[in-house]
């Protein structure tokens, strides 16, 4: 990349220089290794500290200021900048995962008998018969159930393909088990369903799968529910034209 001043000295009129052969080579640019005003200052804000400009009572402005916000956590000793301990960001990751997981519940249950994951030890007739109620990731089960889990690419790079695609459960629920994820039900074109919907999936999105989980290392998905929208703001018309 040249400037337009050096590409002019690289290319000269043809007028000037008709019939002569002449090569002309562009002046070299100091690289950022060469530069010879390192660590020079070139421009300060506010050089003499001057007061911030108050304005008067009588033009109807006032000053803006900033202040901490009461609720707002500030570092109360010596840190390191943008570092957090693998302990710290695996516990963030359980409680988004065990927050979503109970929305989902919340927006997609039937009854009040399935907000709760049945855990294995749940070992009644009634969990075995119900149908699509909610269970663990990796806990076997000949019925339709419905399980809420983080999509994982087993291959920890590249893209997630049908045999890369795993669905992860938290840690309170599932013990951090990780399944096969199959979607060739759903990709099946000749099944007509209404739940039958095109998805999206991306490594650690949180969705909740309903399908059949037999040897508790597959699961055969028959539905797909990519997470709950955010409920809407309401507003009286009153507040918005304070605005």
């Amino acid at each position: 990349y040249f400037s337009q001043q050096q590409q002019q000295l690289a290319t000269p009129s043809s007028s000037a220089l008709a019939g002569k052969n002449i090569l002309i080579t562009p002046t070299k640019t100091p690289t950022y290794k060469e530069r010879t005003n390192q660590g020079a200052i070139v421009s300060t804000y506010n050089p003499h500290g001057l007061p911030t400009a108050v304005s008067s009572s009588n033009d109807g402005h006032v000053a803006a200021s900033i202040q901490y916000h009461p609720s707002s956590s500030h570092p109360t000793k010596s840190y390191r900048h943008m570092f957090t301990s693998l302990e710290a960001r695996a516990q963030i990751l359980e409680d988004r995962l065990t927050t979503m997981t109970e929305k989902m519940q919340d927006a997609h249950s039937d009854g009040d008998s399935d907000v709760v994951v049945k855990h294995e030890a749940d070992d009644s007739a009634t969990n075995d018969t119900d149908s699509s109620t909610w269970a663990p990731v990796g806990i076997p089960r000949q019925n339709t159930v419905r399980c809420v889990g983080r999509i994982c690419n087993e291959a920890h790079e590249g893209r997630l393909n049908k045999a890369s695609l795993r669905l992860e459960g938290s840690r309170q629920h599932s013990a951090g088990s990780r399944i096969h994820l199959d979607l060739q039900a759903i990709n099946n074109k000749d099944v007509k369903s209404e739940d039958k919907r095109d998805y999206s999936l991306f490594p650690g999105q949180i969705v909740a799968v309903e399908g059949i989980n037999s040897s508790g290392r597959t699961m055969q998905a028959t539905r797909l529910i990519e997470g709950v929208p955010p409920p809407s703001e309401k507003h009286r018309a009153c507040d918005l034209l304070e605005y």
